[in-house]
């Protein structure tokens, strides 16, 4: 994001979801987009009444395989797929989306090879971050497949990490890969994702017994399975019921066409929590970035007191003001 034109801004008068707790402190952000202490000020400092508004990290969509008609996996040219990519960048943010991974599920391999290097980590003025490529696959459990095609799925004692995803996309691309630890070659493969590429790994899809998947690396955190907005690219025929999709004729869930804002108007409904409660980041490296505090992104979202967006901030800078509307009938 060019910040060659910016200036240091603070925004006072405000109400900060802080570790479960509304807490009123301004909030001031350099020209770099990071968040700096609120004294002193930076000379040039632009200060921004937010009139009581209470607003909280950006949201992190951890899987999303496609919405507005654009899927990861449909590459039919350079062109067109990163017009739908650039598409999602500048939508996603009227869900309070900052930053996303987009995601890939089981594909073959040479799907996996062409659409990686579009989705590098990038960010860009007024849209929300690319944070490089979530890979679902192919070392998956067979047995709990789910919608996933299991014709392509993988043993990772047979299959190399960079025979199947490539150096490259390893290297530049890849940012997040979920598979099944139990597998042979799995926990060996999660050695080197992490300790040489610098890769996050996920559970899912998995079978493994809860001893199997507390032998995970210490670098591997622990990860649920289908628990995110999203469906994968399934060979299947689909039906969408409301928020629901399944398998057609069958109970086998697919995913849920459902954005980040309403999960948490939903967790803070159906857990009876507080707003302030409900956007707190985990513990997990992955999203320790986003945090509303010093050194961190300056990266957060205005929130009406039921949870509904009113605006989003990446860097500083607003990239939706409640005039875009997003078509929730579209499918992710």
């Amino acid at each position: 994001m060019d910040t060659r034109n910016r200036t240091p801004i603070q925004f006072y008068n405000c109400r900060q979801c802080t570790k479960g707790q509304l807490v009123s402190l301004p909030l001031t952000i350099n020209t770099e987009g990071t968040i700096i202490p609120k004294w002193p000020l930076p000379p040039f400092t632009t200060k921004k009444d937010f009139n009581h508004a209470i607003i909280s990290p950006g949201f992190i969509e951890l899987q999303i395989n496609g919405a507005l008609g654009f899927h990861f996996v449909h590459l039919k040219d350079q062109e067109s797929y990163q017009r739908g990519v650039k598409t999602l960048t500048r939508n996603l943010p009227s869900k309070g989306v900052t930053c996303f991974y987009p995601t890939v599920p089981t594909v073959a391999q040479g799907v996996f090879h062409d659409v990686s290097p579009f989705l590098k980590p990038h960010d860009g003025a007024g849209q929300a971050a690319v944070l490089g490529a979530h890979v679902w696959g192919p070392f998956l459990a067979p047995s709990k497949a789910g919608a996933h095609d299991r014709s392509k799925m993988h043993l990772p004692v047979t299959t190399t990490l960079e025979t199947f995803y490539s150096t490259p996309n390893l290297v530049d691309s890849i940012r997040l890969i979920t598979l099944a630890p139990e597998l042979p070659g799995a926990l060996n493969h999660i050695k080197t994702l992490t300790e040489e590429y610098g890769i996050h790994v996920s559970m899912g899809h998995s079978a493994a017994t809860l001893l199997q998947s507390h032998r995970r690396s210490n670098s591997s955190p622990p990860e649920g399975d289908g628990i995110y907005p999203g469906h994968a690219q399934v060979p299947f025929n689909q039906v969408k019921a409301g928020n629901k999709v399944t398998i057609e004729g069958t109970e086998t869930l697919i995913g849920t066409c459902i954005g980040l804002d309403e999960c948490e108007r939903n967790l803070m409904e159906w857990a009876g929590i507080k707003l302030q409660e409900a956007p707190t980041p985990w513990d997990w490296k992955i999203v320790a970035d986003w945090r509303l505090e010093v050194g961190k992104k300056g990266d957060f979202v205005i929130l009406e007191h039921d949870g509904t967006v009113k605006e989003t901030w990446v860097l500083g800078e607003q990239v939706f003001n409640g005039v875009l509307k997003w078509n929730d009938s579209a499918s992710f």
